[in-house]
């Protein structure tokens, strides 16, 4: 989950922990250097005031990852390091026609480290962890117009944990 604090927010927006899905696209300068594009979209109960039962959350982040293979082991494990978007959207209940839909938004970086389990010499179980530090530091409201704008909050971390599959062609 995460947790949306400070002197723009009217109390607090917090959000529980929620299954999510994502891709992973990267590009192997060697067997142990890796660039990434990655995104992940998660849906998250929450109870603040005025909020249908769940926001959903996304990353999109660009990064980096060092893996560690060892000759004849099928065990790697690996560190990472992102930088990118992350938003939180909902739609609002209690007006009349269609519901407006509320996102925050900003930028984060953050690392990451885990373990690639060979299957196959092209296919690999990936299980991890990430953790991302930044701030939703922008407010949109659409609806009937549409309203952007700065909003004064503290930093927020969010975790994930990832488990999937890596194929490598």
């Amino acid at each position: 989950g995460v947790t949306i604090s400070g002197p723009g927010v009217s109390g607090e927006i917090r959000t529980d922990n929620g299954e999510g899905v994502g891709i992973q696209i990267g590009y192997g300068f060697t067997p142990r250097i890796i660039v990434l594009v990655t995104a992940d979209l998660a849906n998250q109960a929450s109870n603040f005031m005025g909020l249908e039962g769940k926001m959903g959350l996304a990353h999109v982040e660009f990064g980096a990852r060092l893996s560690y293979p060892q000759p004849g082991k099928r065990a790697a494990p690996y560190v990472s390091a992102q930088y990118g978007v992350h938003a939180l959207a909902a739609r609002s209940v209690g007006r009349e026609g269609p519901a407006p839909i509320i996102r925050l938004y900003g930028t984060h970086f953050g690392g990451g480290a885990g373990v690639l389990y060979a299957l196959t010499p092209a296919l690999a179980l990936d299980a991890g962890l990430l953790a991302s530090r930044g701030k939703f530091g922008k407010a949109e409201l659409t609806g009937k117009g549409n309203v952007i704008g700065d909003v004064d909050v503290n930093s927020s971390t969010t975790t994930r944990i990832k488990v999937g599959f890596n194929w490598h062609p």
